[in-house]
């Protein structure tokens, strides 16, 4: 490929990689530092957020290395292999932990089972980051980035085992997902009087927010490993799904930022604090 597009594509990965991991970022920062956003919902979402966060750091590091056309460090590369897909099951599992949340915030919200299953599932889920991290450290296992555009399972032989049991995995969860998100609705539209109250509304909207980013990791899926192979095999192909992960780590943050105005204002309260805006007002009035 010639060496413009080389350039352009390592420029444009580390630059988009290094946005989407500074909004994640903030959104993390920003549900930590407030009170109100300690509840079981938003310690899932915190999670997300921080898969994600180590997704796009190694996205970003891809960037520099197509930049350079090197792998930096054999040692560092292999970390970077383990680390971006553990990273990437730990979020698609959390995505089945966030449906059950909505499960149980809409069906039944005051069980006491429902924190004891989040946090058995939010621990199962760290659970498997540990373990897909430790397998793809081992020889023969490892992730690549040979093709300089897109981290892929390496021609080893585990790895290669590994390619063909993962799609099963992806699509076994977000099939259940879909049925947890179909039976959301079903229910919605029988309990239309609860829909109307505050607290629905925003659970809705974390609600659509699951749901808008579920179908857009489903699609990224089907792309990524049932498009036939003379579609795919080729570097423009690997640019576009690499772009397509990249933004797919911050679709989730930009849908909360987007369309939950309270996290959007606390988030800028943090950047421009409220006491440096009343000061500058004053100042005016004294003038």
């Amino acid at each position: 490929m010639e060496e413009w597009v080389r350039t352009f594509a390592g420029i444009f990965y580390l630059l988009l990689s290094t946005i989407l991991f500074g909004l994640n970022g903030l959104l993390l920062v920003t549900m930590i530092m407030n009170k109100e956003f300690k509840t079981k919902t938003y310690r899932i979402i915190k999670t997300i957020c921080f898969a994600c966060m180590m997704q796009l750091f190694v996205l970003a590091v891809g960037g520099v290395m197509t930049l350079r056309q090197s792998y930096l460090n054999d040692s560092f590369y292999r970390f970077l292999g383990s680390l971006i897909i553990a990273s990437w099951f730990l979020a698609v599992s959390m995505t089945l932990t966030l449906a059950v949340d909505r499960l149980f915030t809409f069906i039944a919200p005051r069980s006491k089972k429902y924190s004891i299953i989040t946090n058995g599932l939010t621990g199962l889920c760290w659970a498997l980051w540990i373990a897909v991290f430790v397998i793809v450290s081992i020889p023969g296992m490892r992730w690549s980035y040979e093709s300089y555009y897109y981290w892929n399972y390496s021609y080893e032989p585990g790895a290669q085992i590994m390619e063909r049991l993962e799609p099963f995995f992806d699509l076994s969860i977000f099939a259940v997902v879909l049925l947890i998100y179909l039976f959301i609705f079903v229910h919605l539209k029988k309990v239309s009087s609860f829909a109307e109250t505050k607290l629905s509304k925003a659970e809705m909207r974390i609600l659509f927010v699951a749901v808008i980013s579920y179908i857009y990791e489903t699609v990224f899926i089907a792309c990524a490993f049932y498009i036939p192979v003379d579609y795919t095999n080729n570097e423009f192909a690997d640019i576009v799904l690499n772009t397509a992960w990249i933004i797919d780590e911050g679709m989730f943050t930009i849908l909360i930022l987007i369309l939950n105005s309270n996290v959007r204002r606390k988030m800028t309260d943090m950047i421009c604090p409220k006491t440096q805006k009343v000061m500058s007002v004053s100042r005016i009035q004294l003038k």
